[in-house]
This record gives structure tokens, C-alpha cells and sequence, in this order.
């Protein structure tokens, strides 16, 4: 089975996501959106900590990419939660980033 939520792990940072290990046979997708978004939103409070502390420009310019993506996914599946993109398809961005894609949804059809 396809985990929901999938990010490729850089080597620099050690995570789990509990949607990849557990059983979704039993969800409902709005579940699984909401556990995504909080997940995303730890995501993104642990990264805005970890650049606070770096001081060097290149790590930080590595980890604000990763920010930008974890934004843009969080908005994306808000939206889909609140009903503004149940119609659409669901499409890969990335330009942003080669390691991580940005969720953006489409019309279908």
C-alpha cells in the first residue's frame, strides 16, 4: 500500500510519520487530511526552531526550501478539507523542490 503522505528523508533530518506505518484501511479520507495537516503543522514549527538556531546561510537556505514546501502542502490540504477542492485532482509540483513535491490540485477532466 502507498503511504498518504510520503517525504524522502534527507540525511540531515531523522522523522517518522505515524501515517506511513499505520493501517488507513479504516480511515476517512478527511481523517487522514487532518492527521497530514498536523503533522505538517509539527513540521513546520520544528523547522522554523531549527533555522533559528543555524547561523550559517547555506544550511538554513537547505531548510527553508523544506519550510516552503511544508507551507504550501499545509495550505493545499486545507483546502481540501474545507471542501474547496474535493472536485479536483490531485497533482505533483516540483519545481520547488526535486526532493520534496508541493501538492496542487487541479480541475478534472
Amino acid at each position: 500500500m502507498k503511504p498518504f503522505l510520503f517525504l524522502m528523508r534527507p540525511r540531515y533530518v531523522k522523522y517518522e510519520t505515524f501515517l506511513m506505518y499505520s493501517d488507513t484501511s479504516n480511515y476517512k479520507s478527511a481523517d487522514l487530511v487532518q492527521s497530514a495537516i498536523e503533522l505538517l503543522k509539527r513540521c513546520k514549527t520544528l523547522l522554523e526552531r531549527v533555522m533559528s538556531v543555524l547561523d550559517n546561510d547555506v544550511d538554513t537556505a537547505q531548510f527553508n526550501t523544506l519550510l516552503k514546501v511544508t507551507k504550501a502542502n499545509m495550505v493545499c490540504m486545507q483546502l481540501y478539507l474545507s471542501g474547496h477542492a474535493q472536485d479536483k485532482e490531485v497533482e505533483f509540483d516540483w519545481t520547488t523542490s526535486s526532493a520534496f513535491p508541493v501538492i496542487r490540485f487541479k480541475k478534472k477532466g
